[in-house]
């Protein structure tokens, strides 16, 4: 294989994809609070391992109140208004924590932030989709993903050293890359419409659809077993940020923080690294599939980590769900994409975010009750058969044939 070939794709993205590509490294470079939530919970505000779950569960909901207000809104205002408009208010509501770090009221002030930062997703994947052919959309898609994880390389180091040294920029950090990247969203990224975008012959799942979104949605099936297929890995991955950080604090005691912040810069380095190639590799296989895989070395990573694993075993687990993560990352958006109508997308990316969230929500607490129970190495087993679960999901919805009538009117959607 030749880089050359590799790379030789990208460079066929419109300007506007590329800008989207560097926001997404500016704003991912300074995600510093998300991901080290539940050990600010614990470690900084003394708050129990339940208690914890509770509230990172309800960052997560008010994230996907964010995410099902932003779907209409974006429809019939703009992705680019809604895009800005959400991640300027959650970066000046992540600034104001800083100086309010010892007082019972960060936390709300936090959940109220995850709502604006929920308005972000669907206008990012929606305006992609907007952008771009559906031949280009997996190269579209594996960028966008390539800048948040270029950022994620970089973020967690320094959010670690800032959570042990100088919280208050963890906090302040946050803020000013969110308002960096937007100086970029509100220069070169167009307002699209959807009336001006043409329907591809090769997607007629795009095909303006007149009347209620969510009869839309409903009528394309497979869509929707795919979404729920969402959840479950979503239940997997969200663990990445509850249980992980503190499976490295059992490990590392007094240095879960700097270990943590040195697996997820890891994982962004791999997916740096092998993005490209992988997504080369990937091309002409069919979405669904690819997800399939992705979903059985999310399985095999996590359960990995059903035993206390030295350094080196840790950083291969980590290799192993990672290649997961990029497998299933770069095909999830191009196979929504392409079975959305486009005056809709930003609804059905909502409906979307809405039940693959409940993934997200209900996976603190979850873990929380499983490690009271049972132990956290049990809690990774069990993380492991939901991969295996996700994977064969995925694979049988390859098998759903629509019927040709069905598919001339748009009523449904295959798997391949």
């Amino acid at each position: 294989m030749r880089v050359r070939h590799v790379f030789a794709p990208y460079r066929r993205l419109s300007g506007p994809i590329w800008i989207l590509f560097l926001v997404q490294v500016i704003n991912r470079m300074g995600d510093f609070i998300h991901p080290f939530l539940t050990l600010f919970l614990t470690k900084r505000l003394g708050y129990s391992e339940a208690l914890t779950g509770m509230w990172v569960t309800v960052n997560v909901i008010a994230g996907t109140l964010g995410v099902i207000s932003a779907g209409k809104l974006s429809d019939r205002r703009g992705r680019k208004l809604v895009l800005a408009g959400g991640m300027g208010l959650s970066a000046v509501l992540i600034g104001a924590s800083g100086f309010i770090l010892s007082t019972p009221l960060i936390v709300y002030v936090l959940a109220v932030s995850s709502f604006f930062q929920g308005m972000v997703r669907p206008a990012i994947s929606a305006l992609i989709a907007d952008l771009t052919a559906p031949d280009q959309r997996k190269d579209a898609y594996a960028l966008s993903y390539l800048g948040i994880n270029i950022g994620v390389s970089v973020g967690p180091m320094i959010a670690g050293f800032l959570f042990e040294r100088h919280i208050e920029w963890l906090f302040w950090g946050d803020a000013l890359s969110s308002a960096a990247a937007l100086v970029f969203i509100g220069l070169f990224i167009p307002n699209v419409r959807h009336e001006d975008l043409p329907v591809h012959p090769e997607s007629a799942g795009e095909e303006t659809w007149q009347g209620s979104a969510l009869a839309a949605f409903f009528k394309r099936p497979v869509l929707v077993g795919f979404c729920f297929l969402i959840l479950l890995v979503n239940v997997m991955y969200t663990q990445t940020h509850f249980a992980l950080p503190l499976y490295t604090e059992s490990l590392f005691a007094g240095k879960g923080a700097l270990m943590y912040g040195r697996l997820m810069s890891f994982n962004a380095i791999v997916v740096v690294a092998f993005t490209p190639f992988i997504s080369h590799l990937n091309r002409r296989q069919a979405p669904l599939v690819s997800m399939g895989l992705g979903s059985l070395l999310y399985a095999l990573g996590f359960a990995m980590m059903s035993f206390r694993l030295p350094i080196v075993l840790l950083f291969a687990s980590t290799m192993v769900w990672t290649l997961g993560e990029i497998m299933f990352s770069i095909n999830s958006g191009v196979f929504m994409a392409s079975n959305t109508p486009k005056n809709l997308r930003g609804q059905f990316q909502a409906y979307r975010e809405f039940i693959a969230s409940s993934g997200r929500t209900f996976s603190p607490l979850l873990a929380g009750f499983l490690i009271g129970q049972a132990s956290l190495f049990a809690t990774w087993a069990a993380i492991g058969g939901l991969g295996v679960l996700a994977a064969a999901g995925f694979w049988g919805l390859t098998r759903v044939r629509t019927k040709p009538a069905a598919r001339a009117r748009g009523l449904e959607v295959s798997g391949e």
